[in-house]
């Protein structure tokens, strides 16, 4: 297990569901 990798997804994750977020409202 790499968890500087995991952050990277986790980051990664975040950014994707906060645009999503933002592009429905």
């Amino acid at each position: 297990m790499i968890p500087s990798r995991r952050k990277e997804l986790t980051l990664t994750g975040e950014m994707n569901g906060l645009l999503d977020y933002m592009e429905m409202v």
